[in-house]
Parts: C-alpha cells; structure tokens; sequence
C-alpha cells in the first residue's frame, strides 16, 4: 500500500480529489493534504509519500519549486501536476525535474484513475524488483558466509592432508580479522551446540562467536575472536575461565568444557586437537564438569604436525596396516626430537595427544577403551623408564600398536553386536525395534529374529534387561527419586518403569531401595 500526498492551495478542489481517490479503490492506504508548497515539504520530511499529486500556482511555494526541493532530499517520488495553466513553458520543466505526468483542470475521473493506476504498477514492479534484489542479495551473503563456516569447520576439524589443510588456512585467513582466537570445545550428555553458544556469549562478551557446531560423537566445538582492541593478558584469560565456569555451573555443572587460545590462524587445528584431547583424557578418568584451559601462546613449530597424524592413523587402524603406523609414530618422533625446541614437556605432550585421538576412535566405534588406558603404564613413566630417545619412541611405538590392533571396527562384527553396543551405551535414549534394525540395515522382522537367536531375547525385553540393571545401581543412591531414576535409564512414565522393574526383578523399586538399605551401605574400601 502507498501514501499519497496531494498539494492544492483550494480546499474545494483538493477535498473534491481526496474523495475521488478514496472511492478508487487503488493501492493507496494513506491520503495527505497540503495548502501550498511548503506545508507539502513539511508533511513529506515526516510522512515519506510515494505519490505526490501538486498544483503548480500555490503561495509560498509553488509547485515546481516544491518540486526542485524534494528532489533533492527524496529520490524515487512519483510526480503528478495539476494545473488550470496550459503553458508550454511550464511543462518543459517539469520534465525536466522529471515528472511524467501533467494534468489540466477541470480534471477527468477517468484519466486521473489511468494515471494513478499505471504508477501504482509501476511502483509494485520496482518494489518487486528491490525485493527481489535484496533477497537475491541475502542468499548470495547466506552463501558466502557458509561457505566460511564450513571453510572454518574444515580448518577445525577436517580430514585434510598438510598441503590442504594449508591452503584453507590460507583462504581462512582472508576472512576472518587480524584477532587473537578462542577454541571451544565442550562434551555432555545434554549439552548441546545451541547450550555451548548461550553459555560463550553470556560470559564472554568481549569475544565475538563465529562458529559453534557438533561433531557425529556429541562434541561441540566453537571458534572466536576477540573483538576488543586492548592486549589480550594471561590473567584476563583466566576471568574467563572463570566466567564460563560460573555460567556453566548455573545449568550444565557435570558438562565438561575445554579452551585452546589460538594466536593466529594456522594455529586452530592444533588448538582444537588440544581441546579434543582434553575432553579425551577427561572422560576416561571420569573426572567431568571442569573447565580445562591451555593457552600456549608460544608453541615449538613442530606442534602443529601432530594434527596431521590423526587421519592416516586412522586409516591405517582401518586397514590393519600396523607397519604404516609405527613408521608414522616413528618418523614423527625423531622429527620432533631433531627440534632444539623439543623438551620431555613437549614429548609427553605430543604423545597424550596421538594417544587419546587413537583412543578417542576406537571409542567412536564403539569400543570400551577404559579398561585398555588404566592396563597401560603412563606415559611420563614410559619416558622415565626409557635410557635413550630411541627406547621412549619404541615403547610409544608399541603402546599405540597394541590399542590400534585391539580395535574391532564396525565392519569385523556382525550388524546385532553393533546394536547390542549401541543398547549397552545408550539405553537411556528413545530406542525402539525400528531404529534398532536400522542401525543394523535391516527389516524389523528378520532383524528381531536374528536378535532373539543371538540373545534370547526379544529387543524390548533386552533393552528392559538393560535399563533395569541400570536402574538397580542407582535405586542405592538414597538421594535419587524414583521418577528421576525412570527418566535417567530412558522411562517417561514412573508407574510403567515399576510395573517393569517389578516384572523383571520380582519387587517394586521401592521395596529393593529398602531391602538395599536394609543391609547397610558398603564400607568404604569395600567391593560389594
């Protein structure tokens, strides 16, 4: 809809076209009136018109003169002059201030309808056309910035090899500003990418969040910059540590969160891996809910080679390729040895970290590797132990050898065992028979049958089985309510949680919390 303002020092006529207009039924919400040319620039300043209607003799200020004036201040008005005067002279500059349209009085309903019409499709197909630019404007700015996104995203967490990984570093660096950067990563059962951006933008407001997104295994990484222009202090880092710990704390106080400072960009994979293998090494000891930070402004060069061996480890693991693997470990470490840089800090360092990424895999796959890390002597025992350089490589040499051929990748066990990992890790979650047998690729009738041949069990009574036992260890905790132990082994509902508690161990939740308590908690030191 569009505002019109009319300009006509006699009320009679001016009135008598407001009333024509207004019976038109055009696309016209709003009508102005104006006595002369001045009171007109006034009411345009404050109301913006798209059309004007104007009289050309008018005191004060007459109508070419209004005209002239708004010009220059408002582009893109449509003109309409009214006159009683058929003057050549007059309408030659009008045209030049470019109206197209002049009308004589007495005016013609009909002609003034045709005029008022065309403009009005003219203004829609101009405001067509902006809509259309600017949202052709919007997609292409929506492009360009995912595409930095998922360039940033690469650059954090992809699987590129060095010339790749330093060519989108290259192209990173042209987009984003000369800022030292902040890596985030954060792990929880119910912490989300979403959760991790509201706890970063709460307690960091100084820092500008670019990127926060969620890895397949429900790790959530963040990339930041610090928008201020004032140096960046070690003990300012450590405020907001604390911030993001007092934040966190409010809502998320089991959910573990690691910080990486990155001075410049070539820096963030390392920063990140560093981040990873934090959260790694704190959930194999089972110490969660802290905020790690490691700000390392100042790093030996050969750092950052240790982000390249993840993958082809990896791969490697895949293909059972252990020479590959030792050659890999081998030649990095006398790589990282030869560097004057290099010292037993930062050879301990750069093995937690290929240790807890191939860890981390095998646990991707679903594999218990708790138990293999506390078989395993440590590594700065490892260093301690050695008599040479070369004895500490092989005894590092041989310690990821053994985690890597202890790995059962997905393909080397059988669809059901895969689900019977996914149950056993996951059965708090909404599992039913269907999505089960399409983790296993299968129909649901074939998958149920040979799942009962495999355990004896239907899926529903194993997934039961599981939960409760579950169930039975929490049910000793004295702090725990019923309802908040059904929601954490997967039930919604309590009164259906104790008819199946009941039915597969023989008595109410109720009646085992006492009978458990009954017989007295265990003495510390205890194993019952």
């Amino acid at each position: 809809m569009y505002r019109l303002l009319i300009a006509e020092d006699d009320s009679t006529i001016r009135r008598g076209l407001v009333k024509i207009i207004e019976e038109m039924n055009l696309s016209i919400e709003n009508i102005l009136e104006a006595e002369n040319g001045q009171s007109a620039l006034a009411l345009c300043e404050n109301f913006f018109p798209h059309i004007i209607i104007t009289d050309i003799k008018m005191p004060l200020m007459d109508g070419l003169e209004f005209i002239g004036m708004l010009q220059q201040e408002q582009a893109g008005l449509s003109f309409i002059i009214i006159s009683g005067y058929n003057d050549f002279e007059y309408a030659k500059k009008a045209i030049r201030y470019g109206v197209k349209d002049y009308l004589l009085k007495p005016i013609e309903k009909n002609e003034l309808r045709t005029t008022l019409l065309r403009i009005t499709e003219q203004l829609d197909a101009k405001s067509e056309a902006e809509r259309k630019r600017i949202s052709e404007t919007q997609a292409y700015s929506e492009q360009i910035e995912q595409f930095e996104k998922n360039l940033m995203w690469d650059v954090m967490i992809g699987q590129n090899t060095s010339a790749e990984l330093a060519g989108k570093i290259e192209m990173l660096k042209s987009n984003l500003p000369d800022k030292p950067l902040l890596i985030v990563a954060g792990y929880g059962e119910r912490l989300q990418a979403k959760e991790l951006s509201s706890i970063l933008t709460s307690a960091l407001p100084e820092w500008k969040l670019l990127l926060c997104n969620t890895t397949a295994y429900r790790y959530h990484f963040a990339l930041l910059y610090f928008e201020s222009d004032s140096p960046l202090e070690a003990a300012a880092l450590e405020r907001y540590r604390t911030r993001i710990a007092a934040v966190k704390n409010m809502n998320y106080p089991k959910h573990t969160i690691a910080l990486a400072f990155s001075p410049e960009t070539n820096q963030i994979p390392a920063a990140c891996i560093t981040c990873r293998s934090l959260l790694d090494a704190r959930l194999v000891s089972r110490s969660l809910g802290e905020v790690l930070t490691v700000f390392d402004q100042q790093q030996p060069s050969v750092v950052e080679d240790a982000t390249f061996l993840s993958h082809p480890i990896r791969h490697a693991m895949d293909t059972k390729d252990y020479a590959t693997i030792e050659r890999i470990i081998k030649d990095y470490f006398n790589n990282l040895l030869a560097d004057t840089n290099c010292t037993s800090d930062v050879l301990i360092r750069q093995a937690k970290i290929i240790e807890l990424s191939v860890l981390a895999y095998t646990a991707e796959q679903y594999c218990y590797y708790e138990k293999q890390l506390n078989q395993l002597q440590t590594i700065e025992f490892l260093l301690s132990a050695s008599q040479t350089a070369k004895d500490f490589v092989d005894a590092i040499v041989s310690r990821i050898t053994t985690i890597a051929k202890n790995f059962r990748p997905y393909d080397t066990i059988s669809p059901v065992e895969q689900v019977l990992q996914y149950v056993n890790r996951h059965y708090a979650k909404d599992i039913t028979l269907v999505y089960a047998a399409n983790l296993a690729n299968m129909n649901t009738n074939y998958f149920s049958t040979l799942f009962k041949k495999k355990t004896g069990l239907s899926f529903v009574a194993y997934l039961q089985l599981v939960r409760i036992q579950h169930a039975k260890e929490l049910l000793k905790d004295p702090s725990l309510k019923i309802y908040e132990i059904a929601e954490r082994i997967g039930f919604q509902n309590e009164k259906y949680f104790m008819k199946v508690f009941k039915t597969v161990v023989g008595k109410t939740p109720s009646e085992y919390k006492q009978d458990n308590a009954s017989n007295g908690p265990a003495k510390k030191g205890s194993l019952v």
